[in-house]
């Protein structure tokens, strides 16, 4: 049985039709599709947390969160102060604070840590750190806003540290009641 060109023409143009109108159809039931995944996706989330937290709470710092062990339950409240939540709140939008600190001096993490009780026995008000740069440690001092602060504080670092010198980076914020 032999079929003719007219016939493979209609039938190629019939399917491509179905075709373009099955698509069609697709396309207009996909957002129902995707409200249904994303709702369902959503409560499963949130099972999750319940599971987690014990409960869904305000959101603050201040929700109860059980703590498991193999034989008991137990509960850790805790109560921030309003400039406690207000400074988690400006963390958590990932604002980094930065400034200027002074590198003290880079070793071994032994050496650095004897350093800064050295350091700290100066009698200075600075607040020094020990941070891990590669494979050595560096002791830092200070938390500087501006430049200039920082380089008031080198010119006193130096008298014992003359290799001291000023460094850019984030650094902690002031404190809320200074001593």
């Amino acid at each position: 049985m032999k079929l003719s060109k007219a016939f493979f023409k209609k039938t190629k143009s019939h399917s491509f039709v179905t075709l373009q109108k099955n698509i069609m159809s697709l396309i207009k039931h996909l957002p129902v599709f995707l409200f249904v995944f994303l709702c369902i996706s959503a409560q499963s989330q949130t099972d999750t947390l319940k599971m987690m937290l014990g409960k869904l709470g305000s959101g603050s710092a201040a929700d109860s969160v059980p703590l498991t062990s193999s034989s008991t339950w137990g509960k850790i409240t805790i109560h921030p102060t309003k400039k406690i939540d207000s400074l988690e709140k400006a963390m958590r939008n990932g604002q980094v604070l930065e400034g200027w600190r002074i590198h003290v001096f880079m070793g071994t993490y032994q050496t650095v840590i004897s350093e800064r009780k050295k350091f700290i026995a100066l009698g200075t008000s600075l607040p020094a750190y020990p941070l891990q740069n590669g494979p050595d440690y560096v002791l830092v001092a200070g938390d500087f806003r501006t430049f200039l602060e920082s380089q008031k504080w080198l010119g006193e670092i130096r008298k014992h540290y003359p290799g001291a010198f000023v460094i850019q980076g984030e650094i902690e914020p002031p404190e809320f009641m200074p001593k």
